[in-house]
């Protein structure tokens, strides 16, 4: 993306919490999903995109 500024300003611009994720958020995302707090959850699709997906 740093490569292409009007890609990476249409992404940013679509995505409502305005960032890129960083790994981190994925890590989160899985130990939360791991963790017993989760263990009634079952065949979801767990976005972590920084609300990306409504931004199409």
């Amino acid at each position: 993306m740093n490569s292409d500024p009007d890609r990476m300003n249409k992404a940013l611009n679509r995505t409502p919490m305005g960032k890129f994720g960083k790994p981190v958020d994925i890590g989160h995302a899985a130990v939360f999903l791991a963790s017993e707090a989760a263990s009634y959850i079952t065949g979801v699709s767990l976005r972590v995109d920084g609300g990306n997906a409504i931004g199409f």
